[in-house]
């Protein structure tokens, strides 16, 4: 008589996920170099450094009066109040935007402000996507996302930052309007998680082309367990 032996349910399940996890390095954050700032977000554990004038979504503010000088409404009460207005009224958008970003998995959106766009043009920006999934995430799988999101994109670069290994994409298209998009996307895992940092501009490559790998090296995000 043959004997039969059936796994435990919870070793079948070990057997379907054989990918063993890869987690973010716990590296100590780079001081900011000459002009930059460090913005963070304490909730997701996610720190970056970022040049001057580039702030958190929520916390980003166009309260200059058009065609005043940055510093012309300080003696005036009335000026001064209106622009505080303003500010108010951009940072509580700024939040609702957020909340509703997060929703589509966008956890972290840092914006520049020292620049103000054509109406109907977003900001130069950069952001974090994160996509938890099933079983333990593969750079590899990261990657395959990050190209079906991507137009007219590069091939992918493999690359060492202080948290761990990544990919690295480039990508330029030209929308219908004429204007030109550039993308800088970095793909990285942590255990289940997947992440994109994604860095776009809107007829202004140096924008994002310059400041990219800088605050991609500077990136800090909480390791799982």
């Amino acid at each position: 008589m043959r004997s039969s032996y059936i796994l435990p349910f919870g070793l079948v399940l070990a057997g379907c996920n054989s990918t063993p996890a890869v987690h973010f390095t716990a590296a100590p954050l780079p001081a900011p170099t000459s002009s930059w700032v460090t913005v963070a977000d304490e909730e997701d554990g996610i720190t970056v450094n970022a040049p001057g004038g580039w702030k958190r979504l929520k916390d980003a503010s166009s309260s200059d009066v058009p065609g005043m000088a940055p510093d012309e409404g300080q003696n005036n009460p009335q000026v001064q109040g209106l622009m505080n207005d303003m500010a108010k009224f951009d940072q509580k958008i700024g939040a609702e935007e957020e909340a509703n970003l997060r929703k589509k998995n966008v956890i972290f959106t840092v914006v520049d402000t020292s620049a103000k766009p054509i109406i109907g043009e977003e900001r130069t920006r950069f952001y974090i996507h994160k996509k938890t999934r099933d079983g333990n995430a593969t750079l590899d799988d990261a990657a395959a996302d990050e190209k079906e999101f991507l137009t007219n994109e590069s091939a992918a670069k493999d690359i060492d930052l202080p948290i761990g290994k990544a990919k690295e994409f480039h990508a330029e298209v030209t929308t219908k309007g004429g204007d030109k998009v550039n993308r800088v996307s970095y793909v990285m895992v942590d255990g289940k998680d997947s992440y994109a940092l994604r860095f776009v501009s809107t007829n202004n490559p140096q924008g994002v082309e310059s400041i990219a790998a800088e605050v991609a090296k500077s990136l800090r995000i909480r390791p799982g367990k």
